[in-house]
């Protein structure tokens, strides 16, 4: 495990025990994230699209939605920054910037990938927000496409 990803980790576990230890009543308690210095460092989730042979899958178009409000969460890309997702495979999920709307949040997110009209790829994720960063919880961030 990589010494930033452990940073990450022991961020998020000391944001929790804020979260969940400080109360006066012993009840849940809200965090302040106006109170809370985050790393200058933000964490981007992507999607990598491979098909059977390795070789990167370029999608005409792709969404990120929120699985349960439906809200449109795809991060716009410049033509060259399409470009560039399309030669890699790889394109934007989530990430810290998109920020929760509260101190704590879960959400899950969908991924459509599309070639034409046509959906060649869906995969859902489970993500974990807090004040500061973002963690996929559950989904597989490389993929195979058969076409």
């Amino acid at each position: 495990m990589s010494s930033r990803k452990r940073l990450h980790i022991g961020f998020g576990l000391a944001v929790a025990l804020l979260v969940f230890s400080c109360s006066d009543d012993n009840g849940p308690t809200e965090l302040d994230c106006s109170a809370v210095s985050c790393p200058a460092a933000v964490t981007a989730h992507n999607v990598t699209l491979k098909d059977t042979s390795g070789a990167a899958v370029s999608l005409d178009s792709f969404s990120v939605t929120d699985g349960d409000t439906k809200e449109e969460l795809t991060k716009k890309l410049d033509s060259a920054s399409y470009r560039i997702a399309q030669n890699t495979g790889t394109y934007p999920l989530y990430d810290d910037l998109s920020g929760p709307s509260g101190p704590v949040e879960r959400r899950t997110l969908v991924f459509s990938g599309f070639i034409g009209q046509q959906a060649v790829i869906t995969a859902q994720y489970d993500v974990f927000s807090d004040c500061c960063s973002s963690s996929i919880t559950n989904g597989r961030l490389e993929l195979v496409v058969s076409k």
